[in-house]
């Protein structure tokens, strides 16, 4: 198959800047890629990480997911077209998720990302039945709710401590 450039780019952007082709764990691999630029980005400009950033932050990157990852499936450029490992970039939207209304701070973000991982592998309801949604719906949609499950979590415990 010949890659376009439309292709090229929905391919880059859909495996997470290509941590998505990590030989282990790819959907841990690519939620720690994007925890790495939000904690660089926080670092080089942490006023800029407020709320409204964090929503907006989430649409972009959910739009994002739900294009890339649509135009991967629909070309075929991966093996497993149903739910391909190497796709992160659902990770990413679920992260962004999960991040909203967080102080910006590297516990904060990492805290999120071990909440976030935990619900997107362990997958309780409804999320599992979210996952089977047709397309880039379903890819994309169930780690949109394991970032939320992931958000109420955080919020709880920081609450709590």
């Amino acid at each position: 198959m010949v890659l376009t450039t439309k292709t090229s780019l929905a391919k880059a952007l859909a495996t997470g800047l290509y941590s998505g082709y990590s030989p282990r764990a790819p959907g841990t691999a690519g939620s720690a890629a994007y925890a790495a630029i939000t904690i660089l980005l926080v670092s080089l400009s942490p006023s800029t990480f407020n709320y409204a950033f964090q929503i907006i932050t989430a649409l972009a990157v959910t739009a994002t997911a739900l294009v890339s990852t649509d135009i991967c499936l629909k070309s075929s450029i991966f093996k497993d077209p149903s739910d391909p490992q190497e796709v992160v970039i659902d990770e990413w939207a679920g992260l962004a998720v999960a991040l909203i209304g967080s102080t910006p701070n590297i516990a904060n973000i990492l805290l999120s990302l071990v909440l976030f991982r935990i619900f997107d592998i362990w997958k309780p309801w409804p999320i599992k039945h979210v996952e089977k949604l047709p397309g880039s719906w379903g890819v994309t949609c169930d780690d949109l709710v394991a970032g939320f499950f992931a958000l109420i979590t955080f919020q709880i415990i920081t609450q709590l401590f």
